[in-house]
């Protein structure tokens, strides 16, 4: 079967995570488990007030 180069780009999931992990994830490091939780709310309300 022939998958296409850019098949990545098919898959909306991709694109969205591409863009939360820069939001939520990139360059930070994180103390604990309520950190990550914490970015994780900040950065899905920025992208949902901006959909």
């Amino acid at each position: 079967m022939f998958t296409p180069v850019g098949a990545c780009r098919l898959n909306l999931q991709e694109g969205w995570w591409r863009i939360f992990r820069k939001a939520a994830l990139a360059g930070r490091c994180f103390g604990d488990r309520d950190h990550i939780t914490h970015a994780t709310d900040v950065a899905t309300a920025q992208l949902n007030a901006c959909a």
